[in-house]
């Protein structure tokens, strides 16, 4: 009936409707009018139901494992996720790219480009494996020389040179600052 009513008054064009459509989630519960034309489907879903309740406990020792495979995940392969292969060793101040000028740090054009590095996939020759200004190996970290401010302390990068995170979702983040 409220569906009915409900379509009716849409039909209506000067009244607005918009607060109106979700009296259509009603739909779903034709299918359980049914229910009644057939006991044992109804005692599945009684059955299903009443399982629900005690599917948290399951659902509480899932995200305690997830959280655990997380926090040894973090501390094996701590900022792996920005580590790129580069041109250079170390990004170079651009005053040119931008007004009050950047970092500029290009990745490699090779097919190394869009891999991460630093484990058992290292760059091509000529090319450098470095990660994000507070990686935890002081080795890939960057090292910023020149007069511009550092990113991170009132300084940018030059679009396209920062040292994006791998698209992967990770909890190595959590906690942490977003970086300029």
């Amino acid at each position: 009936f409220v569906v009915v009513v409900s379509g009716i008054i849409e039909w209506i064009p000067f009244i607005e409707t918009s607060s109106l459509s979700f009296l259509r989630l009603f739909r779903v519960l034709r299918p359980l009018r049914s229910l009644k034309a057939y006991p044992e489907m109804q005692t599945i879903v009684n059955t299903t139901v009443s399982a629900i309740p005690k599917l948290g406990n399951v659902s509480i020792m899932g995200l305690f494992i997830y959280l655990v495979f997380a926090i040894v995940g973090i501390t094996l392969m701590p900022g792996v996720f920005y580590r790129r292969c580069r041109e250079t060793a170390n990004p170079w101040p651009c005053y040119d790219c931008e007004p009050g000028g950047c970092w500029q740090w290009n990745y490699t054009g090779t097919a190394s480009a869009g891999r991460l590095c630093g484990g058992r996939y290292m760059c091509e020759p000529g090319e450098f494996c470095r990660g994000h200004p507070e990686d935890v190996s002081e080795d890939l970290r960057p090292v910023f020389v020149g007069a511009l401010p550092i990113p991170g302390m009132n300084g940018r990068w030059c679009a396209g040179s920062e040292p994006a995170k791998f698209t992967m979702v990770g909890l190595d983040a959590v906690g942490v600052p977003e970086a300029d």
